[in-house]
């Protein structure tokens, strides 16, 4: 349990994720002025961004890993 809260942390503190949820913040209140949306609605959306996120963070960390450069040994 402890792991489990401990990634939320760290997906939170991503800029990507903080910008990604601020302008979805900004959307939906942008479009629930213009058209109602429910809740359920709402709720919604911010799960598959979550996910989304949780597979975008995932995808490229296997692509784009670095692998650990290994010093040649000198004679």
């Amino acid at each position: 349990m402890k792991k489990f809260f401990l990634n939320i942390w760290k997906y939170l503190k991503d800029w990507k994720n903080l910008l990604g949820h601020t302008l979805l913040g900004l959307a939906i209140i942008f479009v629930s002025a213009i058209l109602p949306i429910p809740w359920w609605a709402r709720l919604m959306v911010f799960v598959v961004l979550v996910v989304f996120n949780i597979f975008r963070e995932r995808f490229f960390t296997a692509v784009f890993r670095k692998k650990p450069s290994v010093p040649e040994k000198e004679g």
